[in-house]
């Protein structure tokens, strides 16, 4: 494993070719294949970041090779790296570590990109920290029959507690497999390095705003990339509790918002989005009230396996 505190520069393959020999030595082929750089961006949420990471060691593909960089914008370089370095040890897969600690969340991605693009990968996916990959998920996300498609994503299913509270939807999965949209969600997506070459990258102006997500896919969609979605590509989210406050729903829901205004200002312009947008600010809030006196909040929650999946972009 090659552990950096900067994103490195784009000559050489060397952190794979230290891990063919060891490949080797172990008696497993070397990469010939087209190569998947799985993207890890994290930030100092070590545990999660240990159960994602064993989600993914032993994923495979067929016809592919597999790679792993996990990409930390946080002042916890050392710890991130720790939990790294104990994945390296026993996956078969080869990994890389990258340290790059401007605190911007669209750092991280970008550092992924660049590592794609420093050692050839055909093929990036995004996975968060906070989420763990069904066995069968890359192979899914790798399906021949969508190899034509640039941008696929998955499904995020959250793991909610019992009981349920109130406003979480119910358990099936909304949409269709094979359905068009117009952007992709944080994790849970693998898209062709033909986005790489056309120059696009993760907005590091947003800083720690996010949404860079949202709009680095809406700039490929304006581009003419296709974004489909698959319900087989799956992972699942742990709902903790702080994020299940009525101040933590408000506030993801804000920028949620926000990054929606972003996507559609890309794709129609300000006043498009605008337009768009504005009518549906008071029925939001009408329904919303409507929602939440017709409501009952239950007490402390515990955990059960009743999951449901998150929020999906246009």
């Amino acid at each position: 494993m090659r552990c950096t505190s900067e994103a490195p520069s784009r000559g050489g393959h060397d952190f794979i070719h230290h891990r063919w020999l060891a490949y080797q030595a172990g008696g497993y082929a070397p990469m010939n294949k087209p190569l998947i750089l799985i993207g890890v961006p994290t930030c100092r949420r070590q545990k999660m970041l240990a159960r994602c990471l064993d989600g993914l060691g032993t994923q495979i593909a067929d016809n592919f090779d597999l790679a792993i960089v996990v990409a930390s914008n946080g002042p916890d370089g050392e710890a991130s790296r720790a939990v790294v370095e104990r994945f390296a040890e026993w996956t078969f897969h080869p990994v890389e570590y990258l340290h790059a600690p401007m605190r911007s969340s669209a750092r991280a991605p970008n550092a992924v990109l660049d590592a794609a693009s420093r050692v050839g990968a055909q093929w990036v996916t995004f996975v968060d920290d906070d989420a763990v990959a069904d066995p069968d998920w890359l192979t899914n996300l790798m399906a021949p029959q969508y190899l034509h498609v640039p941008v696929l994503m998955g499904v995020n299913l959250y793991v909610y507690p019992t009981p349920r509270p109130f406003w979480a939807p119910a358990d099936e999965v909304k949409g269709y497999e094979g359905q068009t949209h117009k952007t992709a969600y944080t994790g849970n997506v693998r898209f062709s390095a033909s986005l790489i070459h056309a120059g696009l990258r993760s907005n590091e102006q947003l800083a720690l705003v996010g949404g860079e997500y949202n709009e680095f896919f809406a700039a490929a969609h304006a581009r003419g990339f296709e974004i489909r979605r698959t319900l087989r590509a799956v992972t699942r989210e742990t709902a903790h509790p702080e994020r299940l406050t009525y101040r933590a729903l408000v506030y993801r829901s804000y920028w949620c918002a926000a990054s929606e205004i972003r996507r559609l200002m890309i794709t129609q312009g300000k006043v498009g989005a605008v337009l768009w947008k504005a009518h549906t600010v008071p029925l939001n809030i009408i329904f919303g009230t409507a929602w939440m006196i017709a409501g009952k909040r239950d007490a402390a929650p515990t955990f059960s396996t009743a999951s449901r999946v998150g929020m999906m972009p246009a």
